[in-house]
């Protein structure tokens, strides 16, 4: 009897686990997290990033998109506008690839101008293609450029915007990492190595702003459904949800779980991999 108990338990804390984020939990009203109208999205020119900034637009935040490609960034602004009218658009075209301090220096100025109340670290560089180290296809710069732009723009955006956020003691940033971040992911050495950089060094920032009355959520997704996915597939499926569905299941989580996959059907992988590996 005990033995059936101990399994009830536990199998009602995974079902909770995998589920409550995404079923069962009321969604927070983000706007009173946030303090501040103003959300920046970086990568917003494509993927993940644009349907981050569409469903926060569609909340009614003013949003601020950042990315590297002008032309992109343009047609983004352009539907957004056409969709949204009353919601204000700003574009700051930056390459983050950049390395020296520095070189942020003209953002960090541009982003002082506003209050900002969310702040969405989506930006990265994923592999050409998985392979051993030294047979990863391109130069070494590519895998520094890879390595720099999934750990120096986090780093560099949270403690912009976390100065502020500490004063008026609200704020949402969200770091998107990914599933490959939280185990060893033999052929993805340099994407999967900074990536979980990325991921301890939101952990540590929840943990240290937590009595600022700041929320910092941790995204794990698994594949998503965009251009750039590797390896190709025709089109969205239960594992693999386009950007706009994944995006509006996390955006669901905010304020209700400090670290997640976004999507439950990622969640159910995540869970399933952690179970794997203890065997």
């Amino acid at each position: 009897m005990i033995c059936l108990i101990a399994l009830l338990i536990q199998f009602l804390w995974i079902f909770c686990k995998i589920f409550g984020p995404y079923f069962l939990c009321r969604r927070k009203d983000l706007h009173k997290l946030a303090g501040a109208k103003w959300a920046v999205v970086t990568g917003a020119s494509d993927g993940i990033g644009k349907a981050f900034a569409y469903e926060l637009a569609r909340m009614k935040f003013n949003i601020i998109l950042i990315s590297r490609c002008q032309s992109k960034l343009d047609l983004v602004a352009k539907e957004l506008e056409g969709e949204f009218p009353e919601v204000k658009f700003r574009i700051i075209v930056f390459d983050f690839t950049a390395s020296k301090i520095e070189e942020y220096q003209p953002l960090f100025d541009e982003l002082y101008s506003y209050e900002i109340g969310v702040l969405v670290n989506n930006v990265g560089m994923t592999m050409p293609c998985p392979e051993i180290l030294h047979k990863v296809r391109g130069d070494k710069d590519e895998l520094a450029r890879i390595s720099t732009v999934n750990t120096l723009p986090m780093l560099m955006l949270s403690s912009a915007v976390l100065e502020y956020m500490a004063l008026r003691k609200k704020g949402i940033i969200i770091n998107i990492t990914t599933g490959f971040a939280l185990s060893d992911a033999p052929l993805w050495n340099v994407y999967s190595a900074s990536k979980n950089y990325a991921l301890h060094l939101s952990r540590t920032l929840r943990r240290e702003y937590s009595s600022y009355g700041i929320t910092i959520q941790t995204l794990t997704p698994m594949r998503v459904f965009t251009k750039s996915i590797v390896p190709k597939v025709d089109k969205p499926s239960f594992f693999v949800p386009s950007a706009e569905n994944y995006a509006r299941s996390a955006l669901k989580t905010v304020g209700n779980v400090n670290e997640t996959a976004g999507y439950c059907a990622h969640q159910l992988q995540v869970k399933l991999s952690e179970n794997a590996g203890q065997y």
